[in-house]
């Protein structure tokens, strides 16, 4: 599961979510996944959502038996059936969550969860290292002080850092860290950091708001 950003059970909300992956591959006869090819992509998207949707939360014995009739409809196509299988999912009451509903979801996910190394994963496109720390961008033990815990661990808040990087940060104030020389604009594109005239802890409310719309339009063309 490393070749999608997933390398702990911790980040694998439940097992039976990827048993339709593992069907299809058995169907297929596919020796291996081929990273570099569009069902590749396509099962990665199908598992990352199913995941922050909590699809296979609750009875799956039917949602299982579903998807398997769906794929064995659809072995033809050269392509994993994704639609096919949301609109099965969709018949079973479970939703993916959209709009006002995935907003309501970025701002519920918080630090150090499975469902923020995903969100974390689709911001970087998996090209973060494998296995990063994730770091409040305005420090905690600062901003816990003026706000509550819910805002200051939410994901609006967070990067993926590696482990020296991340003790270097320490509780470093955040315009400060933005200021240092090797934080290029490329970086700010990359980490979706939000325009703003100035990003001291007066402005965190709205830093924080900026961030979550820019996480939330990333986060829905992926889903797209």
């Amino acid at each position: 599961m490393e070749c999608v950003g997933i390398n702990n059970k911790s980040s694998l909300r439940s097992n039976n979510a990827i048993i339709p992956i593992i069907y299809y591959v058995y169907k297929k006869d596919m020796k291996e996944i081929d990273t570099t090819k569009k069902d590749f992509v396509i099962l990665r998207k199908y598992l990352y959502i199913v995941l922050l949707n909590g699809i296979f939360g609750g009875q799956t014995d039917a949602i299982l038996t579903d998807s398997r009739n769906t794929i064995n409809e659809k072995l033809k196509e050269d392509i994993f059936p994704l639609s096919e299988l949301f609109k099965v999912f969709s018949l079973k009451n479970k939703t993916i969550r959209k709009e006002e509903e995935l907003m309501e979801l970025l701002e519920e996910i918080k630090y150090n969860t499975d469902r923020s190394r995903l969100i974390l994963n689709i911001i970087y496109k998996n090209n973060s290292i494998l296995e990063f720390q994730e770091d409040h961008m305005f420090p905690k033990s600062k901003m816990i002080k003026r706000y509550s815990r819910k805002i200051v661990d939410n994901i609006a808040n967070l990067q993926p850092l590696g482990s020296f990087t991340n003790n270097s940060k320490n509780n470093k104030k955040f315009k400060e860290w933005l200021e240092e020389p090797n934080r290029s604009e490329e970086y700010r594109e990359i980490n979706l950091i939000p325009k703003m005239d100035d990003y001291n802890e007066d402005n965190f409310e709205e830093f924080i708001k900026k961030r979550r719309n820019l996480i939330f339009e990333a986060v829905k063309e992926f889903f797209n």
